[in-house]
């Protein structure tokens, strides 16, 4: 086995999404509101779908003149702080009880992904987009997209 070398993956293409785009689809109306909250969401802080969809509101805490996250990742069970901008903290809405989901509507499926490509479409993109390209933003560290 020691000279025996592994398959060499081909190099996937990542899609993200530019600053042009994402104010698009901010310009854009979109059938489901929560929807649209939570992708915008994840466009300005780069959470995963799966923090995002697990989001308390005992996670969010006001600073004197900051909101910090306090979060544990389901993927790496990392302990994280993430402080973000104002932008962000517009999209989770109104504050709830501690227990409460942030985005209590957002439930990831086949079905989000759909109504996802269907408002991209409306806001003429036609580049593959999941949830996941939120995250990759031609590398701009908390873009605002006003």
């Amino acid at each position: 086995m020691r000279g025996v070398e592994g398959f060499k993956q081909e190099e996937v293409e990542r899609v993200y999404l530019t600053v042009e785009e994402i104010k698009s689809l901010t310009a854009t109306p979109c059938m489901y509101p929560w929807l649209k909250r939570a992708f915008l969401f994840s466009c300005l802080t780069g959470l995963r779908k799966s923090d995002i969809e697990k989001l308390l509101w005992s996670e969010v805490q006001d600073f004197d003149g900051f909101t910090r996250i306090v979060f544990r990742q389901k993927k790496t069970k990392a302990q994280e702080y993430l402080d973000i901008n104002e932008q962000a903290v517009q999209y989770m809405g109104e504050r709830g009880k501690p227990t409460d989901r942030v985005f209590s509507s957002f439930k990831y499926s086949a079905w989000t992904i759909l109504e996802l490509k269907k408002w991209a479409f409306t806001a003429g993109i036609t580049k593959n987009i999941t949830f996941h390209c939120g995250r990759h933003r031609e590398n701009y560290y908390r873009l605002l997209i006003n």
